[in-house]
């Protein structure tokens, strides 16, 4: 099941498939497992037959993978940091929509050169392109990352990708615990 139509990370489920038919089978196999082994799900934390879903942070549609919308705000609102601390927590929520941000480690580098050696409720000196890049980091729209094909297998540090190419190119996506 897992890595075939099911991707789970803690306690979030997500059943995909290429059909409503085989949507409807993959997820009564899932709900079966579920009970062999004594889980249970409240339902009404779920949501079947998406096309489009948010999960684990990321949206997930039939073209591809988007920001949530929430994040982009919340990065666009950023204030200037004034400690390495805050400077740490700007660049590490980056970080994690590092893939949606073309030359991510050349933009950021400047500003994690300043982290180097600092105490962490001291600042230190920010010159114009520390600035600059600080500025460039707060996407101003939502971006979106297209799908792979599924012609060929995707390697990305040692872990295939494949199943989450074959999961965004399904017509059916979801049931989705959150």
């Amino acid at each position: 099941m897992i890595g075939r139509y099911v991707i789970a990370y803690i306690d979030e489920i997500l059943v995909y498939s290429s059909s409503f038919d085989e949507h409807v089978k993959h997820i009564w196999k899932v709900l079966a497992c579920l009970l062999q082994h004594c889980l249970f799900v409240k339902v009404e934390k779920y949501e079947f037959h998406q096309d489009t879903i948010t999960f684990l942070r990321y949206v997930i549609l039939q073209k591809g993978v988007e920001m949530d919308e929430g994040k982009v705000r919340a990065v666009t609102k950023w204030p200037e940091p004034t400690t390495v601390k805050e400077l740490q927590c700007f660049l590490g929520f980056a970080n994690f929509y590092r893939r949606f941000i073309r030359n991510y480690s050349s933009i950021s580098s400047p500003l994690t050169s300043l982290l180097r050696s600092q105490p962490k409720c001291q600042m230190p000196k920010w010159n114009e392109e520390a600035w600059r890049d600080f500025v460039q980091l707060k996407v101003k729209d939502k971006p979106s990352a297209s799908h792979r094909p599924l012609s060929r297998t995707w390697w990305i540090r040692k872990v295939t990708t494949r199943c989450w190419w074959r999961l965004i190119d399904s017509p059916k996506l979801a049931i989705w615990c959150h």
